[in-house]
């Protein structure tokens, strides 16, 4: 494509530089000018270089909270940062997955969730994944005392009681006291 004058000044002389890239990549650039100074031409050439690198889609999740015996919630990603008039549906070939090693039996705490995959199918684009946190929670249990009686002036019977709410397979073996 011929150079087109992008700026004119007062004097006789013309500044033209090439069409710029707009992908991903290095680009070498110059631009010149020609000035005529009492019949003398005279030219100057500038040479540079620009890189133009990819957006970041940031692929994130909200923190979750559960149960301790139960099951993950189904994390849900979200993506962020397209330009212009792109989209998900423009730039994005398959969406990223976000996973978490808890499971049932793990204890309470924390666990990362974790993004990967997904697969762009715009070069000026690349994944910003950004992780979250899965709390696991106490399970409740539901303690609740057995019925009792005695007779008046009696000493009180020993008081008992049972739970429910157990997970995994536990039992009362679980309680220290």
């Amino acid at each position: 494509k011929p150079a087109v004058p992008v700026c004119v000044c007062d004097f006789p002389a013309t500044v033209q530089a090439r069409a710029m890239g707009t992908v991903v990549g290095e680009y070498a650039t110059s631009a010149s000018f020609t000035v005529t100074i009492e019949g003398q031409r005279y030219t100057f050439t500038a040479n540079s270089s620009y890189r133009i690198v990819p957006a970041g889609i940031i692929a994130t999740t909200r923190e979750y909270t559960r149960s301790y015996g139960a099951a993950n919630p189904n994390f849900y990603v979200v993506l962020e940062g397209f330009l212009g008039k792109d989209d998900e549906a423009s730039v994005v070939q398959t969406r990223p997955t976000a996973s978490c090693t808890a499971d049932r039996m793990s204890p309470v705490g924390e666990y990362a969730i974790t993004l990967s995959g997904g697969e762009l199918k715009d070069p000026n684009y690349t994944w910003d994944y950004r992780p979250s946190v899965l709390r696991v929670n106490e399970a409740r249990l539901m303690v609740m005392a057995d019925d009792a009686t005695r007779r008046q002036g009696e000493a009180n019977p020993a008081f008992t009681f049972h739970c429910s709410g157990f997970v995994n397979g536990e039992d009362e073996s679980v309680f220290t006291s």
